[in-house]
């Protein structure tokens, strides 16, 4: 069984820059005043305007047109971008985070850079569990399947 997620993260308070703006993009309420925004094709194609462009370090779909082009909306609001990507135990994840137009954290490739977001966000782990899977992201397989979950 497989493991999926693109999606950007933010602040509650915060995420109306990008629901006002973007017509795909959509809210999920994950806890601890955070949501989380599926980062689905469609998100992609209305924020990137079906520009070529490079990846940002090892990211599969976050782009320097798609940085640039979102960093117009959420103006200087603290907003992380995430990817995992897991299949049968093998994978990883890899996150940013932007904070007054600028990136202020760029992970690697690796196990735990979600939890290091979760963390720089306030997440508070509870009962043994860690960051990711106190906000719930384990509950989904697919950046699809959080749709079902939306606001």
């Amino acid at each position: 069984m497989g493991y999926t997620l693109q999606a950007f993260i933010t602040k509650k308070s915060n995420h109306k820059n990008l629901i006002d703006f973007y017509t795909n993009a959509t809210i999920v309420d994950i806890g601890q005043e955070l949501c989380l925004i599926p980062f689905t094709k469609e998100l992609f194609d209305e924020i990137n305007k079906l520009t070529k462009s490079k990846p940002i370090g090892k990211f599969d779909y976050l782009t320097e047109n798609i940085e640039v082009e979102l960093l117009k909306q959420v103006g200087d609001i603290k907003i992380a971008y995430i990817e995992a990507d897991y299949f049968g135990g093998e994978g990883g994840q890899i996150a940013l985070i932007w904070e007054e137009q600028k990136r202020i954290y760029l992970s690697e490739w690796g196990d735990w850079e979600i939890n290091k977001v979760l963390k720089d966000f306030g997440v508070i782990r509870k009962d043994g569990k860690d960051e990711f899977d106190t906000v719930g992201l384990g509950e989904n397989r697919s950046t699809e399947e959080w749709l079902n979950d939306s606001e």
